[in-house]
């Protein structure tokens, strides 16, 4: 199990230039570099921002924690709203200016094709190389009278061949509105509620909203998946870890933890990722 703090962290801004200036973050957790399943999990501080239209070859969440973004000329992401963004679907242009601070859950990780997921590692290299030769605007790679998406540049640079997007199995963004949703009870586990998000792909990725009152307990884990629960309200324990707001949980593949409630009602958003190959 591994615990991040994240009222404990600073955001720090973002040095990769492919998606332009405008983003800071607090790293929350990572997955293992070239595998399937490597993962990206943090909160972004988002100000004056813009992105062209794009898609990924991974999967991607979005949790608006504090204020609104955009996600597309018609799409907003609002305060306490959820968005799963499928790999190969579009979105955006996503246009924010500076006048609002707006913090974002963000969890990007491989998708049901196989793709993976570049490592900040990686999309650092490829940046660097690439700048030397052209240059990153608003979202665009230019070099030599071509242009490009900026990610999909950095991806072909890395793996040294054409992107190959998969096909859509959703054609576009999903928003949930989890206060929609009404609380139902976890099994027979006293004093624990949940609220399902939704169950996405073949690869049966989950997003669940979890609450455990005082005194109540709840174990996650144990199975072939890497599981991710964040702290929005409450406190309580996970072993010896402290939980609070923006507490931050890595459960491995295999490794469990159970969660305690002490006091004030604990509220977190859960995302179960299964492996691809169990």
């Amino acid at each position: 199990m591994e615990v991040t703090q994240g009222s404990d962290l600073s955001f720090e801004p973002l040095t990769l230039s492919h998606r332009g200036a405008g983003l800071s973050f607090k790293n929350l957790a990572r997955g293992v570099e070239g595998t399937p399943e490597n993962f990206y999990f943090a909160l972004a501080q988002q100000r004056d921002f813009y992105s062209p239209t794009h898609r990924h070859n991974f999967d991607q969440f979005r949790y608006a924690v504090k204020g609104s973004v955009s996600l597309g000329s018609q799409m907003v992401l609002r305060e306490g709203q959820l968005s799963y963004h499928p790999e190969a679907a579009y979105y955006g242009p996503q246009e924010d200016d500076g006048d609002e601070d707006r913090i974002v859950l963000v969890l990007q990780c491989g998708g049901a094709s196989g793709q993976g997921y570049l490592s900040f590692a990686q999309l650092g290299a490829a940046n660097k190389e690439l700048a030397k030769s052209g240059k990153f605007e608003k979202g665009k790679y230019y070099s030599d009278g071509h242009t490009k998406d900026g990610f999909e540049a950095i991806w072909e640079h890395t793996n040294g061949r054409k992107l190959v997007y998969p096909d859509k199995r959703y054609n576009a963004p999903i928003i949930m509105s989890p206060n929609a949703f009404a609380w139902k009870p976890y099994g027979k586990v006293d004093k624990v509620f949940k609220k399902t998000m939704g169950v996405f792909s073949e690869r049966e990725i989950r997003a669940e909203m979890l609450k455990i009152e005082d005194g109540g307990s709840l174990k996650l884990g144990g199975d072939e998946a890497n599981h991710l629960i964040f702290v929005l309200n409450g406190s309580g324990s996970a072993g010896a870890e402290q939980l609070r707001n923006e507490s931050t949980i890595h459960l491995k593949p295999g490794t469990s933890t159970k969660i305690s409630c002490s006091g004030e009602a604990l509220e977190m958003l859960h995302y179960v990722m299964p492996l691809l190959e169990s």
